[in-house]
């Protein structure tokens, strides 16, 4: 009896601040995450194995695109799915010194390029709350609080990383497989919106500013064997996409 009374009144607030909204909307934005990276920064671009000249610059930040399609059935949240990708890369310069295999003679030293890409897919659920909506913001007379919302978004899903390392040296006489390492787990973040709406008729287009933090580290990467990427063969290499981002997105809907 308890539970139902509790719930009862928790409907009677949703209710009581949410109007039928029935809104259909999408989103496409660009942001920059900030990323922590520490086992690949310290184990294989610091690692003294693998010196490439000029790979010093550790992997710090990803670039970030994303989509969301949503659906607000009333005034006080909304629900939907999301897609995103993210990068983050480091570029360098290889030396390998070729060796005749049968005589182990050498025969001369390549110079080329060297690339080593991160990049994580993920896809989920996504959920928002509008706090401007507890505020009665629509209701002001204020022309700019009409139009403008505050809410708090939940995104939870799947994240789908990989990694590359590709070799490039023009002047050899055959070329180097580049290596794939990937991972699939869970990706969470939580973010603060402010949207503006730009235009209200006939379709809503709004222009919004995202700040947030982002949860999503990998277990030991896997190269296409199932064997854990390993540098010195006691290192394991994982992705840590977590931390603060920041984002800019365009929602079109009516």
């Amino acid at each position: 009896m308890k539970q139902l009374l509790i719930g009862a009144m928790l409907c009677f607030t949703i209710t009581s601040f949410a109007q039928s909204k029935n809104k259909l909307s999408f989103d496409f934005g660009y942001g920059i995450n900030y990323v922590q990276m520490k086992t690949i920064n310290q184990f294989y671009i610091d690692s003294s194995a693998f010196k490439h000249k000029r790979l010093n610059t550790k992997i710090e930040k990803a670039k970030q695109f994303y989509v969301n399609l949503k659906y607000q059935p009333m005034q006080l949240f909304d629900v939907g799915v999301y897609g995103g990708y993210y990068m983050a890369d480091a570029y360098g310069e290889g030396e390998f010194t070729e060796i005749d295999l049968i005589t182990e003679e050498f025969i001369a030293v390549h110079e080329g390029d060297f690339v080593l890409r991160t990049s994580l897919i993920s896809v989920g659920f996504s959920n928002s709350w509008y706090i401007s909506k507890l505020f009665n913001f629509e209701q002001k007379s204020s022309y700019f609080l009409k139009r403008f919302r505050i809410a708090t978004e939940f995104n939870f899903g799947i994240g789908y990383s990989k990694t590359i390392t590709d070799y490039k040296y023009p002047t050899a006489q055959h070329g180097f497989p580049y290596q794939i390492f990937t991972s699939q787990d869970f990706d969470f973040q939580i973010a603060l919106k402010l949207e503006y709406d730009i235009i209200q008729t006939p379709l809503i287009s709004t222009i919004g500013f995202k700040i947030g933090y982002k949860q999503l580290k990998t277990k030991p990467l896997k190269n296409k064997y199932n064997n854990d990427w390993l540098v010195k063969q006691k290192y394991p290499i994982n992705l840590d996409f977590s931390g603060y981002f920041g984002s800019i997105y365009l929602s079109i809907g009516r």
